[in-house]
């Protein structure tokens, strides 16, 4: 019998962040970010989140709000994440494959990560380390916290739970079930509507 190539089966809502240590920065190789620049670059110092509407380029506000649009369909209780499909054994002309379980995201779900990647909100760094310290863990669990989140804390978080995926099916349930996803974006339409204190 052969079992089928596929990823580890997460454990469902439990999942968190906090991953243990592997070997590499797991992501393989980066999504290009548009214009090859990193939220955090487009700052000028480490308060940002207070005078970030002073910084803000028309581009960065157009990449929060392609994010930020899906605030209010996450946050509806009608919001489908997906389905978990079940393992099946399938017998083919030389052995018997075995497929793991596995979760399918819904359209929805698949589009808003499409904008996220679209729209360079995928960035190369240590996730898996960041997702172990106090600050990605109350941003996280924290709304308060990720209500006050930088650019560059958003595109952390969103890097680490998109990434998680690849190791452990069911991360991204989690993150949307949690409402997780729908904080992140609700955040990306705040920061995006935020008027420039210079105007």
């Amino acid at each position: 019998m052969t079992v089928a190539p596929i990823r580890p089966v997460a454990l469902g809502r439990v999942m968190t962040l906090r991953l243990a240590p592997l070997r590499g920065n797991g992501g393989g190789t980066p999504h290009p970010r548009r214009g090859g620049e990193r939220a955090a670059d487009l700052l000028t110092n480490a308060t940002q989140s207070t005078m970030i509407g002073r910084v803000l380029s028309e581009d960065l506000r157009r990449r929060l709000a392609a994010i930020g649009a899906f605030a209010d369909e996450l946050e509806s209780p009608d919001f489908d994440p997906g389905q978990w499909h079940d393992s099946e054994r399938r017998q083919t002309a030389d052995d018997e494959v075995w497929t793991m379980p596995w979760f399918e995201l819904s359209d929805r779900a698949e589009a808003f990560l499409a904008a996220i990647r679209a729209n360079g909100w995928i960035e190369p760094f240590d996730w898996m380390d960041w997702a172990q310290t106090d600050e990605a863990t109350a941003l996280r669990d924290d709304r308060a916290a990720l209500g006050r989140a930088t650019l560059d804390q958003l595109q952390r978080l969103l890097t680490a739970v998109v990434r998680a995926e690849r190791f452990s099916d069911g991360t991204l349930e989690w993150a949307f079930d949690s409402g997780l996803m729908a904080a992140i974006a609700r955040r990306a339409q705040v920061l995006a509507a935020e008027p420039d204190p210079a105007g």
